[in-house]
């Protein structure tokens, strides 16, 4: 049980991230162009990941 609460680095960074892009990211919400902004970086990130899935494939 101790695992489960317990911190290192990368947790730390990961919480870190978080905190300062959740406040952002519901501000940047209020605009119109938010969902086509989002919808386009998420299929950038979707073909990067792709991209990587692929070439470790061969």
């Amino acid at each position: 049980m101790l695992s489960l609460f317990s911190f290192n680095g990368v947790e730390l960074g990961q919480l870190a991230v978080l905190v300062v892009l959740l406040p952002l990211l519901l501000w940047a919400a209020r605009f119109k162009s938010y969902k086509r902004v989002s919808f386009g970086l998420s299929a950038v990130i979707g073909l990067i990941g792709l991209y990587w899935f692929v070439t470790r494939l061969f």
